[in-house]
């Protein structure tokens, strides 16, 4: 019935050096019309031939067009994006929990693509974050050679982190989506980048016998242009991502205008907060060591 209805190819036909694909089929009067495929031959069990309409009977219905399938069982696909103000999470949150109250018991359901990395990450994100803040300062702290000093600029890091949280919540089609998730990871070494900074040249400052005040208020004015420098050309690499168009779009703008807002918002405000930040955390450090950044002549 399938080389008669369909086309079958069969091995190819070489004749005087050229080889030809020969190609089986019905002619076109006999497979015109559904009823056409009663008239194909088969053999019974007693070995005569009968034709098909004899144990078969034709009737039109409707099928879909492909049948997919999905884990080698039978599949329906759904396709969505979170409305305006709702995160990809809280999309999968109430798919999840509308399943497991609509759907039947020989029913289930999983997730691919996008939202299936992002079940597979999502849970370890606050892990992550938590990691990369672990490596940075223990970066710092073998730069330093100190285990005190390097708070000092780790705490600078949540004003980044602040800043892009607050542009998601004030722009309504953002949401806390992977793609945000890699710019806070950016931000935590750009937030720490300014920190360092100020941090760095103020302890060049008290290694030439300033107090401690005044290293961190020399290091702030002397400082200030070139954090302004870094973070504004900064900004404006970040202008094309928030830009962008075509495919992959969104994602783009995610990660472009997460990075924006949070480094405006360290730009700013860590210039005030830094320099006190290392004054407590030096303080703090001389107390118990007083003789760390001191140089005696003899």
């Amino acid at each position: 019935m399938h080389l008669s209805v369909i086309c079958a190819v069969i091995p190819v036909l070489k004749i005087n050096g050229k080889t030809y694909w020969v190609q089986m089929q019905s002619d076109s009067p006999y497979r015109a019309t559904p009823e056409d495929i009663g008239r194909a031959w088969v053999r019974s069990n007693g070995g005569q031939l009968v034709p098909l309409s004899s144990v078969v009977h034709v009737t039109m219905s409707s099928a879909p067009s492909s049948i997919e399938h999905f884990n080698g069982v039978l599949s329906t696909t759904v396709m969505g994006s979170p409305s305006p103000g709702y995160s990809s999470g809280d999309l999968i949150k109430i798919l999840e929990s509308k399943a497991d109250t609509v759907l039947p018991n020989t029913v289930s359901y999983d997730w691919d693509g996008l939202y299936l990395q992002e079940k597979l990450v999502g849970s370890k994100a606050l892990m992550i974050i938590a990691f990369a803040l672990v490596m940075v300062y223990l970066i710092l702290a073998a730069l330093y050679e100190r285990w005190t000093l390097p708070i000092s600029i780790m705490l600078a890091v949540p004003y980044g982190i602040m800043g892009a949280y607050a542009v998601v919540w004030l722009i309504p089609f953002l949401n806390n989506n992977v793609f945000f998730q890699i710019g806070l990871l950016t931000l935590i070494a750009l937030s720490a980048k300014n920190a360092i900074l100020v941090v760095e040249f103020a302890e060049e400052q008290r290694q030439t016998g300033k107090s401690i005040y005044d290293s961190a208020m020399e290091a702030a004015r002397l400082r200030y242009r070139p954090m302004m420098m870094t973070s504004f050309a900064f900004l404006a690499g970040m202008l094309p991502l928030i830009f962008s168009s075509g495919a992959g779009s969104m994602g783009r703008m995610a990660i472009g205008i997460a990075m924006f807002g949070g480094m405006l918002s360290a730009t700013f405000i860590e210039r005030y907060f830094i320099p006190y930040l290392y004054y407590w955390v030096a303080t703090f450090q001389e107390k118990f060591s007083p003789t760390k950044g001191e140089i005696h002549e003899v």
